[in-house]
């Protein structure tokens, strides 16, 4: 399938070369809405394989995920238990929160839409 974009030329190519769908088991449904994601972001922040976009979400992801949250061995002071604790912490996040997400279009019929800060 082959998106036009004004924006992202040879769309097909660049998301099947995306990071993002490589970890997707719904990519091929989901494709024009991931695309239409992209297309929103600046073309520096969209992560494609070997590309700024995917050395800026790297940067994003240890900043929201610094390894000493999830590994033990970056801390190098804990306790027998709080290795363990800790262990048990990182496999249940991994499991149940990381990894997750979907784009989906919101309706235009928002409350908040024109709501002035």
């Amino acid at each position: 399938m082959t998106v036009k974009s004004e924006k992202h030329k040879n769309v097909k190519t660049q998301l099947v070369c995306s990071k993002w769908l490589l970890h997707s088991s719904a990519a091929v449904i989901r494709i024009l809405l991931v695309r239409l994601y992209f297309s929103q972001l600046p073309d520096d922040k969209v992560p494609y394989v070997n590309s700024a976009g995917e050395k800026y979400r790297i940067k994003q992801l240890l900043h929201q995920l610094p390894p000493q949250d999830n590994e033990v061995r970056y801390c190098h002071s804990l306790t027998d238990e709080e290795r363990k604790e800790l262990r048990i912490f990182s496999a249940q996040r991994k499991r149940e929160a990381l990894g997750r997400g979907a784009v989906r279009l919101l309706p235009d019929e928002r409350p908040c839409k024109n709501r002035k800060v």
